[in-house]
């Protein structure tokens, strides 16, 4: 899936603590458009904070199998 939002500038640095936004998604959910906020945790690991339609949200670690897929892990 594309990003509908890349930061720039100092947004698009990594924080003191290496942590780094890489955009904005949406997928869709519930069949309405939902925000995915996707995060760089370095060494192949990464975090998706998802806001669905309703007002939940939900927590996802990244990790990435040897072909390269992603692997979502619900926090």
């Amino acid at each position: 899936m594309l990003l509908a939002y890349e930061p720039t500038g100092e947004l698009a640095e990594p924080s003191p603590t290496g942590v780094r936004l890489l955009g904005i998604e949406v997928p869709d959910r519930l069949g309405f458009p939902a925000m995915r906020h996707v995060f760089d945790l370095g060494d192949d690991a990464g975090l998706h904070v998802e806001l669905d339609p309703l007002g939940d949200v939900r927590a996802y670690a990244v990790g990435y199998s040897f072909a390269g897929d992603e692997i979502l892990t619900a926090l």
